[in-house]
C-alpha cells in the first residue's frame, strides 16, 4: 500500500528517507513545504518515498512496484532516483554517480561569500550559465522556491566574486537532519581554472561534516573524476527519467 505521509507512518517516513542522498531530498522538502498543497509526500509498505511536486517527483528506498505503479497514476513528467527504482514505461532514462564526501579537506580558501535570499539575482547567471541540469526552472519559481528554504535552513549557498561580480557559485540542493546534497556548482567560463568552484566545494563540504551530516552530489560521469580529486568517493548511481511526448 502507497499513501500520503501523516502522523501514524512518519517514523517509518523518516527511517526510509535516512537511507541516501534522494531520502534527503525528500525529507528537505517534506520539512520546507509540507503545509503546500502542491507537495504530495506518500510512503509505501515496501519500504520506498516519493515527493510529487510541479510534475517532478524524487523517489527513495526500495523498489516497490505498487509506488511505480503510483508513479505512473501521478502522471509524473520526470523522475529522479537511485538507479534500481523501477519506472512506469513510457520515459527516456539516463543514469550518473552519486558521490558521498569522505573526509574533511584542508583548504585556506578564503574568498567564500555565503549567500542570502537578497542576493539570489546575483548568483542566476552564472547558475543558467551552462546548465545541464536535472530539473530546470524559471527563475521566478526557482526565486520563491529557494529563498523559501534558505529561510527553513534547507539550503545554504556560497559564491566568489571577482570585480564585484559573482562568477562561481556552490550550494545545498537539499538538507535534512542527517545528510545534505550539494548541487549547482558552477563557475562562468572565463573564469574556470582558478580553484573557485573546489575551494567553494571544500568550505561547503567540511561545513556540513562538521555538523555530522553526510555529504552527496550527483553528477555526469564527466564530471566524477573531478569530484573524486576533492575527496569524494562513488556509492551508488542515480537515474532521471523525463516522460515522452505522446506524438513522440
Amino acid at each position: 500500500m502507497v499513501e500520503a505521509v501523516h502522523a501514524g507512518n512518519l517514523a517509518r517516513f523518516r527511517e526510509i528517507c535516512g537511507a541516501d542522498n534522494f531520502g534527503c531530498r525528500i525529507l528537505s522538502s517534506w520539512s520546507a513545504f509540507g503545509d503546500d498543497p502542491a507537495l504530495t509526500t506518500m510512503v509505501s509498505d515496501g519500504g520506498a518515498a516519493l515527493s510529487f511536486k510541479g510534475g517532478a517527483a524524487v523517489v527513495c528506498g526500495q523498489n516497490d512496484p505498487e509506488l511505480t505503479e503510483c508513479l505512473a497514476f501521478l502522471g509524473c513528467r520526470e523522475i529522479f532516483s537511485p538507479a534500481h527504482i523501477g519506472y512506469p514505461p513510457g520515459y527516456d532514462v539516463s543514469t550518473g554517480p552519486v558521490a558521498l564526501l569522505s573526509e574533511l579537506r584542508d583548504t585556506d580558501f578564503g574568498r567564500a561569500e555565503k549567500i542570502d535570499a537578497e542576493k539570489l539575482r546575483e548568483i542566476w547567471p552564472v547558475i543558467v550559465s551552462d546548465l545541464p541540469g536535472i530539473v530546470s526552472q524559471p527563475f521566478g519559481e526557482w526565486y520563491v522556491e529557494l529563498s523559501h528554504r534558505l529561510r527553513h535552513g534547507n539550503a545554504r549557498i556560497y559564491a566568489v566574486r571577482e570585480g564585484g561580480k559573482i562568477v562561481s557559485v556552490a550550494m545545498t540542493a537539499a538538507e535534512s537532519d542527517f545528510a545534505a546534497v550539494i548541487g549547482f556548482v558552477r563557475t562562468l567560463k572565463e573564469y574556470r581554472g582558478r580553484g573557485f568552484a573546489s575551494g567553494l566545494c571544500a568550505v561547503l563540504g567540511n561545513e556540513l561534516l562538521r555538523e555530522k551530516k553526510r555529504v552527496y552530489i550527483s553528477c555526469g560521469e564527466n564530471r566524477l573524476s573531478f569530484y573524486e580529486s576533492i575527496g569524494y568517493r562513488k556509492v551508488f548511481d542515480w537515474k532521471y527519467g523525463k516522460k515522452r511526448e505522446e506524438n513522440e
